[in-house]
């Protein structure tokens, strides 16, 4: 697995062609590699991973089968580790992950992907990928941007902050000067309702929510 540090930059448009310059030093560790296997794949099974990867980015697909991917590369010749075919697979979800998030053209996504250079990403490949996000690209982005808001409904956060304080009276004395988290949340509801809520934490409560999220966003950034 691999953590996510990639930089795109945008150097700006001349027309209808838009400049695209990839710091491919600040890839994720192990893409390279994986995009190396990747394009290893027959050019149907690559078609129909993108398609699953676009299903899974789209949350109508819990999760891309690699297991079954692996069984039908090995049918084909090709003979790869689970962690290869995982590592292949990962590394399209980060990319197309990328391509809905900034709604790319069909035309920025090529240009992303040959930016690596003909040595990661195969013209061949690049081109099953286009194929692809040119047939579902623009449905993929309306649907990953509507559903958190509208089918799911869910509240979003807009702002948390924080501070240490300590209490300055107590019906017990041996409370005072203690130390504590003052937490404060701003929360979005479906409706564009905001919703402020105040709470309290002990320095252990707000130790451990802190390690917690860390260790949440380890396993994000393993699963990018």
């Amino acid at each position: 697995s691999w953590s996510s540090g990639h930089i795109l930059t945008h150097f700006g448009e001349l027309g209808h062609k838009t400049s695209w310059v990839m710091a491919v030093a600040d890839t994720p560790t192990g893409y390279i590699p994986a995009v190396g296997v990747l394009c290893s794949f027959p050019q149907d099974l690559l078609a129909e991973l993108t398609n699953d990867v676009l299903d899974f980015l789209s949350y109508t697909l819990g999760a891309v089968d690699t297991f079954s991917y692996r069984k039908r590369l090995q049918a084909s010749g090709l003979e790869l580790t689970a962690v290869q075919v995982q590592g292949a697979t990962n590394a399209l979800v980060y990319s197309l992950r990328d391509a809905v998030a900034n709604k790319l053209e069909q035309a920025d996504l090529v240009a992303k992907l040959k930016g690596y250079g003909a040595t990661v990403w195969s013209g061949k490949s690049v081109n099953v990928v286009k194929h692809v996000w040119g047939d579902r690209g623009a449905q993929v982005c309306a649907a990953a941007a509507a559903l958190p808001q509208s089918v799911m409904n869910i509240g979003r956060l807009t702002s948390f902050k924080w501070a240490l304080k300590l209490s300055v009276e107590s019906n017990t004395a041996k409370n005072l000067g203690r130390a504590f988290i003052a937490v404060e949340l701003k929360v979005v509801d479906g409706a564009d309702c905001v919703h402020t809520k105040a709470f309290e934490l002990s320095l252990f409560q707000f130790q451990s929510w802190a390690k917690q999220l860390r260790e949440i966003n380890d396993v994000i950034n393993d699963e990018i």
